[in-house]
């Protein structure tokens, strides 16, 4: 192709990326309020809070650092919401939302940097609409205020990462920028430490696949002193935002990580039709979530993507291509290989995974585009072979649409769809389904303005904020959770998630209303005014 056909498609596909995130952006504004708070959202946000009192009270105020277990998680994310939602006087949780967007996409343009920067603009554009199109990325895109930042930070980290790899000669700033950015990705989450194992990896491959006439990597004292600056300069950034670090600033990081590695409290997890364990799964728990939550058209992608990065490792070892793709190839694998060794405590399916699913999206994104040049070369009419290619990698969209607000619950044909995978699964984990279960009763709380209410609520200390928060003033709340608390003497109804079968008690009472979708029960409404003692 011609130097002018290809400033075509590099500006082509630079201005299709700016019209995916202008798209994405109208999006969000229009409907980041759809989106229930979750279960973990209360607890996060005072706990922000207090960290912004711990700074402007003159580091006075530690309360953060004994509030629950918090103190283990890097704050940097909830602090900032803090920030806005207290200054500005506007709503906490649809703030926090917004928020977490708007993280989003700054990740989308981190993985066109990537794609485009190491793989081509082709494959940067197709990257990108394909991480949109994951639905476990979109539907946390707007709720997750840790795993969607902590992806976020590591994808800026790995450009630093790659920058750093690409140079002959790496300067002092390249080791800086990694520090920085590696320093912020630990102050969203102590697993952040993962990266610098990712770069001592790297710098192997480079030594492996520099060819003989290539210049070679700066000797080991030039890469030790630039190691120990980046080292120093992520440590430095990721205790001045994290109040826990400054009582002991070497052993704190290490205990969080360990946290981090090793979950202290474990949970009933819902996986192949069964209730077991979370520090009990079987070793194939994380693959086997991973494959039954991502759409067929990008797992057939992916697996055309993995085909080409092995073509390029074994036919032209001896390239910085193959070396950037070995990269990709650690960054995706070795978690999910982490995990089947070891079968840490995990749940929530691929939640705290989401930072691995770039990785995923490049590697389709370089099938996509290496599909979109053979089709266009072979039928010699490019635009249909990029509407084509745009079309199978759109397929989701449906599902998105359909599942709207509950992307994060999506399940492919191989769980039988949402509506097969509910029984047997976990889809709507977080409790956001009591928004739309709130609003149901609120209009019948409306219709008799002057009566109380009165709902039994599945839900516990963390939880009971997903119904509260929109709940009628005349609406009184008690919460059941562990069976064993008290129940009012009467009750008008019994709302519950499906999660843990909590749906389940009561069974003589009448469901008059569930929320779900595609098939799928994520919440139900009972009628408690026959309720028999339990």
């Amino acid at each position: 192709m011609s130097s002018t056909g290809d400033n075509h498609n590099e500006k082509l596909f630079r201005t299709l990326f700016g019209i995916l995130v202008a798209v994405f952006l109208l999006v969000i504004v229009l409907t980041f309020r759809d989106y229930g708070v979750g279960w973990d959202e209360r607890v996060h946000s005072v706990y922000g809070e207090l960290v912004v009192k711990y700074f402007t009270s003159g580091f006075k105020d530690t309360r953060c650092n004994g509030f629950l277990d918090l103190q283990l998680y890097g704050p940097l994310f909830d602090s900032l919401c803090s920030l806005i939602y207290k200054n500005f006087d506007v709503p906490k949780y649809e703030t926090r939302h917004l928020c977490t967007a708007l993280i989003a996409v700054l990740t989308l343009f981190g993985v066109f940097r990537l794609g485009r920067t190491y793989f081509g603009t082709a494959a940067g554009f197709f990257t990108t609409l394909i991480l949109l199109m994951l639905p476990r990325f979109y539907g946390h895109g707007f709720i997750n205020s840790k795993d969607i930042p902590y992806a976020c930070a590591f994808v800026w980290s790995m450009i630093a990462i790659f920058r750093l790899l690409k140079h002959n000669k790496p300067a002092w700033k390249d080791f800086a920028l990694c520090g920085l950015t590696i320093g912020l990705t630990l102050a969203v989450r102590a697993g952040g430490v993962l990266l610098v194992a990712y770069l001592a990896a790297g710098i192997v491959f480079r030594a492996l696949t520099c060819g003989p006439g290539k210049q070679r990597w700066p000797g080991i004292g030039c890469t030790v002193a630039g190691g120990l600056l980046m080292v120093g300069i992520s440590w430095i950034v990721m205790i001045a935002f994290w109040p826990w670090m400054h009582d002991n600033p070497f052993a704190n990081p290490v205990k969080a990580f360990q946290a981090m590695t090793d979950f202290h409290y474990t949970y009933p997890v819902l996986f192949e039709g069964t209730l077991q364990s979370s520090d009990n799964l079987p070793w194939y728990y994380l693959p086997k979530t991973l494959t039954l939550t991502t759409p067929p058209a990008i797992i057939a992608l992916f697996i055309v993507g993995l085909g080409i990065a092995a073509c390029s490792i074994f036919t032209g070892f001896r390239t910085s291509q193959t070396m950037y793709y070995c990269m990709v190839l650690l960054w995706f694998f070795f978690p999910i290989l982490y995990i089947i060794v070891n079968k840490p405590n995990i749940y929530d399916g691929i939640r705290h995974f989401i930072f691995i699913l770039p990785a995923m999206a490049l590697m389709c994104g370089v099938a996509a585009a290496t599909c979109y040049n053979v089709l266009a070369e072979k039928l010699q009419r490019p635009l249909l072979a990029l509407a084509f290619m745009i079309a199978v990698v759109l397929m989701p969209a449906r599902d998105l649409l359909l599942l709207h607000p509950y992307q994060m619950t999506y399940f492919n044909f191989g769980a039988g769809g949402v509506g097969g995978a509910w029984q047997n699964y976990e889809t709507d984990y977080w409790t956001t389904s009591y928004r739309e279960a709130a609003g149901r009763l609120n209009r019948r709380a409306i219709a008799e303005p002057g009566e109380e209410m009165v709902v039994v609520l599945a839900a516990n200390f963390y939880s009971r904020v997903c119904a509260e928060y929109y709940l009628a003033p005349n609406v009184t709340v008690y919460p059941r959770f562990t069976g064993k608390e008290p129940l009012p003497p009467e009750f008008d109804y019994y709302v519950s998630t499906t999660r843990y079968k909590l749906h389940e008690r009561f069974p003589d009472l009448p469901v008059v209303h569930t929320i779900g979708r595609q098939g799928a029960i994520f919440c139900v409404i009972k009628d408690g005014k026959k309720q028999k003692p339990e």
